[in-house]
């Protein structure tokens, strides 16, 4: 919140609150902020309300004692300059056979591209892709 201005905190409350009382399961009531002067302004903010979305997962996360996902940031993309019919159908199987999201187009020189990923940086999936992707026969 503070890092989109402002934000006073209005600290925990306690209160026999109906959506709270009424409800069969434990649960939590959040206010990210009320309709009133500048806060009414930012929650118009496409960002504000995605870092408050955010912010609530990590929450939920956190008080459930859930492990920590890796953001997925690492994408590779290949060309298969070279590879023709099996190769390609080798490299396309693989793919597919580890449910790895992938796009394939091709280039203006005719290579068909592979775009793969989103994967978490360092993590087993990224590596063990990055692995299949210089390995040795990949190259000859």
């Amino acid at each position: 919140m503070q890092q989109h201005g402002s934000t006073s905190d209005r600290g925990k409350k306690r209160a026999n609150f109906a959506v709270l009382r009424t409800t069969n399961m434990p649960s939590i009531l959040t206010e990210s902020l009320f309709i009133e002067s500048n806060d009414g302004n930012r929650l118009k903010d496409e960002a504000f309300l995605k870092a408050v979305g955010e912010a609530h997962a990590r929450g939920v996360a956190k008080f459930l004692e859930l492990p920590e996902k890796p953001k997925q940031t690492k994408r590779f993309s290949f060309y298969t300059g070279g590879y023709s019919g099996a190769a390609l159908l080798e490299i396309h199987e693989y793919l597919k056979a580890n449910k790895w999201d992938f796009t394939m187009e091709k280039n203006s020189a005719g290579d068909i591209m592979f775009t793969v990923g989103l994967f978490g940086e360092g993590s087993e999936a990224a590596i063990r892709f990055e692995n299949w992707l210089t390995r040795e026969d990949m190259h000859t």
